[in-house]
């Protein structure tokens, strides 16, 4: 089935492409996400398990076969909706023609209307229709969608104008924790939840950020990084989470704060004491030292002598080292589990034996997410 569904998706890239190339209109276009949208979609219900799904704009059915892979493989069913009833039956071929189509549910219809009135609920909804309907869209559904699931509205870098109230109203909304990732077109990526940032929690962050800009050194993740591993954590509901390279401690806060809601813990590896030092008072701070075990020592001698298995694991710490790093924890990861490393972007050639292993490895499925310095989001558990 896997054969059949990569032939569909390469056929349906190489007519979005033809078309694009001859200037048709985007009304007449299939307007197919990048083949890197798909693959991160599918990846983060996989990731979080997620079994209900909607997608908002289903066209010729090219994301909803990335979808559709996944609900298949979690066990749930996708619901697309399609305003244009010829697209909707060409969409239906292609599920048909994938072998997917038992998962995959068409809806034809004004999108505004149908997101209206689906019950829900969902654990995980993809927009990519009408530009000007995308807050109507989301005001529809939010309320539908499960605590700890995701909304992601495809195209807010290319059309960062014209969906810049959508980007605003995501990031205000009360019950929800969003973030844009610059990955294809641009995705805000939206986490549903009754329980947001406390402004204890905000203040620290942004002391962190200004006490990193004025002493140097500290070579924090941007706050969008930190921001979207605090989604990831939450949305897998990791409750045992690693961190190698602490530094002041502040992507061990986004992480940390991402656990307690699951009564999770996080351990953290930091060979430098003046760090150490700092980063205890960070946590202090912010209320979070109970949920935080730090380990002081050389990255490399303090994780060969880790126990028990962790859900999410965050390496940052010596970039030559990774690859070592990494086969020694992969025992202790989690089926299902997930890899971060940093810096995949700024330091490609110290990277490249570990970007190499984790993307050709039986047991990973991973990619390039382009945030901040770049990171590479590797799942365990694959089975190719």
């Amino acid at each position: 089935m896997q054969k059949k569904v990569n032939t569909i998706l390469r056929e349906l890239e190489a007519t979005d492409a033809d078309e694009r190339a001859r200037g048709l209109p985007p009304a007449q276009r299939m307007r197919a996400v990048q083949p890197e949208v798909g693959r991160f979609l599918n990846l983060l219900i996989r990731v979080a398990r997620y079994r209900r799904i909607l997608e908002i704009g289903t066209s010729r059915g090219y994301s909803g076969l990335w979808l559709g892979q996944a609900a298949q493989e979690t066990g749930g069913q996708v619901d697309t909706l399609e305003f244009l009833a010829e697209r909707a039956a060409e969409a239906a071929t292609n599920f048909q023609r994938a072998g997917l189509a038992h998962v995959i549910t068409i809806h034809q219809g004004d999108a505004r209307q149908l997101t209206a009135e689906l019950p829900g609920p969902f654990d995980f909804v993809f927009i990519d229709a009408e530009k000007t309907d995308y807050i109507t869209y989301l005001d529809n559904v939010v309320a539908k969608v499960v605590q700890g699931g995701l909304i992601v509205a495809d195209n807010v870098t290319s059309h960062a104008e014209e969906l810049a109230a959508y980007i605003g109203h995501a990031q205000a909304h009360p019950n929800l924790v969003s973030v844009s990732v610059p990955i294809g077109r641009g995705e805000e990526v939206s986490l549903k939840t009754s329980w947001p940032f406390d402004s204890k929690l905000l203040a620290q962050f942004t002391e962190i950020e200004a006490h990193a800009r004025q002493v140097g050194g500290m070579q924090n993740v941007p706050h969008d990084a930190g921001r979207f591993f605090h989604i990831l954590a939450r949305a897998t509901r990791a409750r045992r989470i690693l961190e190698v390279g602490m530094s002041n401690g502040y992507s061990t806060l986004w992480l940390a704060s991402a656990a307690q809601h699951h009564d999770g813990h996080i351990t953290t590896v930091e060979r430098d004491s003046s760090k150490v030092n700092l980063a205890r008072k960070n946590f202090g701070r912010a209320g979070l030292d109970h949920r935080i075990e730090i380990k002081m020592g050389e990255a490399m001698r303090v994780v060969r002598k880790l126990e028990g298995t962790f859900d999410f694991i965050f390496l940052d710490a010596s970039k030559e080292d990774q690859l070592d790093m990494l086969q020694i924890l992969e025992p202790h990861l989690a089926p299902g589990g997930l890899v971060i490393s940093d810096n995949a972007l700024t330091h490609v050639s110290e990277l490249a034996a570990y970007t190499a292993y984790v993307r050709s490895h039986p047991v990973f499925e991973s990619l390039l997410i382009p945030i901040g310095n770049g990171f590479e989001m590797s799942l365990s558990g694959v089975r190719r």
